[in-house]
């Protein structure tokens, strides 16, 4: 069993990512802002995530982490802004 991180799992695409990875028997990492809207379930472990945290902040986040699937989307709006520390 793998161990992988689907960021956006609250979005149409990063749910069904999600539904489909459990059922296939892989443990599940459901990422997104809205903790309260993620998806659950026997493999499924929601988490907060955001794009804006420093680097080390995800890193801990990673750890042991085998794959990462990326369904984040804009829903038409600017998706990537910089902050001020560049990120």
């Amino acid at each position: 069993m793998s161990k992988i991180f689907v960021a956006g799992a609250t979005g149409r695409v990063g749910q069904e990512v999600v539904k489909q990875l459990a059922a296939a028997g892989q443990e599940v990492l459901a990422a997104g802002r809205k903790l309260d809207r993620l998806p659950k379930g026997k493999l499924i472990t929601p988490v907060a995530f955001d794009f804006t945290w420093l680097p080390d902040q995800m890193a801990k986040l990673l750890t042991g982490v085998d794959a990462i699937v990326f369904t984040a989307g804009s829903r038409g709006k600017i998706f990537y802004r910089l902050t001020s520390t560049g990120r």
